[in-house]
């Protein structure tokens, strides 16, 4: 299992990439979001076990699939004048299935991105 953490100003994560993007909420709302990717079925199960509001949200294929770290990102500053792009933390090719509790959401790898 990988971990990252993600800003949550809208209450999950994005997944996608700068054109294409779909947020998945955290089942928590705003602050810090753990992020775990787990590689495969055999690696996520014991996982899954130990978590009993585990909420399945919907599942992902591609082949550069980004998570920022950021929830909001734009290319216009803040009223402090920071600038939050799209900046990714991890790029993931696959398919995996998304789960939601309690602030983290975890991607299951359920195996390779088919071309349509």
């Amino acid at each position: 299992m990988k971990e990252y953490e993600v800003y949550s100003d809208a209450g999950g994560i994005l997944v996608g990439t700068r054109d294409c993007r779909v947020h998945i909420p955290n089942a928590y709302g705003d602050g810090i979001t753990k992020v775990c990717v787990f590689d495969s079925k055999e690696e996520f199960e014991p996982y899954r076990g130990t978590k009993s509001n585990l909420e399945f949200v919907t599942t992902v294929c591609g082949n550069r699939i980004e998570i920022p770290d950021y929830d909001c990102p734009s290319k216009e500053p803040w009223f402090d004048g920071t600038v939050h792009d799209w900046t990714p933390i991890v790029t993931l090719d696959g398919c995996y299935a998304i789960y939601a509790h309690d602030g983290e959401i975890d991607f299951e790898r359920w195996g390779d991105a088919r071309e349509v």
